[in-house]
């Protein structure tokens, strides 16, 4: 089943977190376009060969902007 909303993933370049976005974006669970991943070391290995996924600081989250569903990269 894919999914249709746009996620943001706190931690998405750590292992756990590597493990479960390469699995989805693998399984076709969800399109990179989909994806907006904060990272904190500015590593993103492993998700290279996935070009359409947001990257972003943490604390470039504003909370208002992830509840009301507006987590884009500007």
């Amino acid at each position: 089943m894919a999914i249709s909303q746009t996620i943001g993933v706190i931690g998405g370049s750590g292992q756990l977190g590597g493990v479960i976005i390469r699995s989805w974006l693998r399984d076709g669970c969800i399109a990179p376009e989909q994806l907006c991943i904060f990272i904190r070391t500015g590593n993103s290995s492993g998700l290279d060969q996935w070009n359409a996924i947001r990257l972003q600081h943490p604390m470039q989250l504003h909370f208002s902007q992830f509840l009301l569903g507006d987590i884009s990269a500007d």
